[in-house]
C-alpha cells in the first residue's frame, strides 16, 4: 500500500506538468521571450515580451524588465477584446446592469 502511495507521489506532479501542457493550450495560449536570460536572473535591465490569448481577451507587453534596485517595467502594453463585457463576465462573475 506505501509503495503504491510512494509511487503517486512520485509520478503525480509530473501527470500534473503534463496535462498543464496540453490542457491549458486549449483555453488560452501564453508566451514568454527574453532577449537577455543571463541579464534578467542578474537583475540587469533585459527585453522582455508577453502575450496572452483567450477567447475573450488578447494581452500583450512589449518592453524592458529589470529588478536591480527595484522591479521596474517599461515597455507598451496592448489589450483587446471583442466586447468589454463578455471578458468581465469570463473574468469573474459579472453581472451587467
Amino acid at each position: 500500500m506505501k509503495s503504491d502511495l510512494a509511487g503517486w507521489c512520485f509520478a503525480g506532479p509530473a501527470l500534473l506538468v503534463i496535462a498543464v501542457f496540453f490542457v491549458v493550450p486549449v483555453a488560452a495560449a501564453l508566451a514568454l521571450s527574453l532577449t537577455d536570460f543571463v541579464a534578467a536572473l542578474t537583475g540587469d535591465r533585459s527585453g522582455l515580451k508577453l502575450r496572452l490569448t483567450g477567447a475573450p481577451l488578447k494581452f500583450a507587453f512589449d518592453g524592458y524588465i529589470s529588478h536591480r534596485p527595484t522591479l521596474r517595467m517599461e515597455g507598451m502594453v496592448a489589450a483587446d477584446t471583442d466586447s468589454l463585457r463578455d471578458m468581465l463576465r469570463w473574468s469573474a462573475d459579472w453581472a451587467s446592469p
